[in-house]
């Protein structure tokens, strides 16, 4: 997996929220949303009008201090990536403040499962309804 990195500053960045979006179901289309802005930013990364649907998405979250995501991605031209989303503050050293890091990791899938991912205990979610609505609109 390759990876980019962004550090915002927190006071920034948009409450990470659902309802910014009108939702309030898991998983977060917040989160979807970043991560695609900074996957299509990459030389190896997609937008959303490559997009043909979302298959799948986990998502672990530490109370707010840091967020993980993984999606299952098919594209219009026949691709499956798998991208992975970590997202968390990193408090500065001059006591004034946090930074937010992003970053996201990117991985071609050759087959129709998901990804093994031993050790963090993620479950795969496949209702992604209102993901897809979204990318349709």
């Amino acid at each position: 997996m390759t990876n980019a990195a962004l550090v915002t500053d927190a006071a920034a960045y948009p409450a990470a929220s659902n309802e910014n979006f009108g939702y309030s179901s898991r998983p977060s289309l917040l989160f979807f949303s970043r991560s695609l802005a900074l996957a299509a930013g990459r030389a190896d990364g997609f937008g959303r009008s490559d997009m043909k649907r979302v298959e799948a998405v986990w998502e672990l979250s530490d109370d707010g201090d840091w967020t993980s995501c993984g999606y299952v991605v098919a594209l219009r031209d026949g691709r499956r990536i798998y991208m992975q989303y970590h997202f968390g503050e990193r408090l500065r050293e001059d006591d004034d403040g946090a930074d937010l890091i992003e970053r996201v990791e990117l991985m071609p899938l050759e087959d129709d499962g998901y990804p093994q991912l031993p050790g963090i205990g993620i479950e795969w979610d496949d209702d992604l309804d209102h993901i897809n609505e979204h990318l349709a609109a």
